[in-house]
């Protein structure tokens, strides 16, 4: 393979797989929120705030 296709394939894959992480950090915060709210609805009081 050539160098130039290299170092393209390598930006390509570093870039796609930063991307796919900052997806799942997000993933994960809704996911938090969302826990959040449906802890605050069944029991009414914040998970988060009682420090669990």
């Amino acid at each position: 393979m050539r160098p130039i296709a290299g170092k393209l394939l390598l930006v390509i894959g570093t870039d796609s797989m930063r991307s796919m992480a900052h997806g799942s950090a997000l993933i994960r915060q809704r996911g938090e929120h969302l826990v959040d709210a449906m802890w605050d609805s069944m029991f009414g009081w914040n998970r988060r705030r009682e420090g669990w």
